[in-house]
């Protein structure tokens, strides 16, 4: 089972709602929470756990993605296993992500930055894979070009975030030739 730890400061619901609606249609989606577990889509089993005062992963093949601007109260506990999703803006964070040695994928504007967007309008959004990475399978991903069609509004972040997602789970793996609708 593939899983996703959504960590964040507050309550940050349009993200989750992001990763729900759009991974259910491939993903047989279990969200987590403190109030509530929801199960939507069909396929492969696919969990989302939320959390905001998290602070031991030691769960391999773990993908745990940060809110643009989240910095946890204490130090983290991560196995080395386990990807991290983080804003390059988020200094404080990835100060801390590099003393647990876990791998890091961080997503911005930078020149440096491993997910990163090169235009962006109301209606769409090109997002660069500007360097290799390992997907969770251990396969690797070559630097590749997205275009999602955006139904809705979404941060930045959020669809950068997205987007590093999709990549490691192998939901894509090389520019697709349309496309990939957002709702």
């Amino acid at each position: 089972m593939r899983k996703i730890v959504f960590y964040h400061e507050h309550n940050d619901k349009q993200f989750l709602s992001l990763m729900q609606k759009n991974l259910s249609v491939q993903y047989a989606v279990t969200m987590t929470g403190e109030n509530a577990i929801i199960t939507t889509g069909s396929g492969t089993d696919l969990l989302i756990h939320e959390s905001i005062g998290l602070q031991t992963i030691q769960s391999p093949e773990t993908i745990l993605v940060f809110s643009e601007h989240c910095v946890p109260a204490k130090p983290l506990h991560i196995d080395p296993s386990v990807i991290c999703i983080a804003s390059s803006g988020n200094t404080d964070l990835l100060k801390m992500l590099a003393d647990t040695h876990a791998r890091v994928i961080t997503c911005g504007m930078s020149g440096k930055d491993t997910v990163t967007y090169s235009s962006k309008s109301d209606c769409a959004i090109s997002i660069s894979l500007q360097r290799e990475i390992l997907n969770c399978s251990g396969q690797a991903i070559e630097p590749l070009e997205l275009v999602f069609s955006l139904q809705e509004h979404y941060r930045s972040y959020e669809l950068l975030a997205y987007a590093a997602i999709l990549m490691l789970l192998s939901v894509v793996c090389e520019c697709p030739k349309v496309d990939i609708p957002i709702y």
